[in-house]
């Protein structure tokens, strides 16, 4: 599930700022960097989670996430 939202944050910020921008207009830059700003920090601490809980002495992959048929 981790690595699923280092793929989501990102789009979810992308979404809201696009959204955002086209009922608001061009005048709202201080509020998409503020986004683009949050979404990032979001984004570094999830990784920072995912990089805490790595275990370095296992030799096989971890934070594995299957599909179901």
């Amino acid at each position: 599930m981790l690595l699923l939202s280092l793929l989501l944050i990102p789009l979810v910020g992308i979404f809201i700022i696009s959204i955002r921008s086209s009922f608001i207009g061009p005048d709202s830059n201080n509020e998409e960097k503020t986004l683009g700003l949050t979404t990032l920090v979001v984004n570094l601490i999830v990784s920072l989670v995912i990089f805490i809980l790595f275990d370095f002495s296992q030799n096989q992959f971890q934070f594995v996430q299957e599909g179901h048929e």
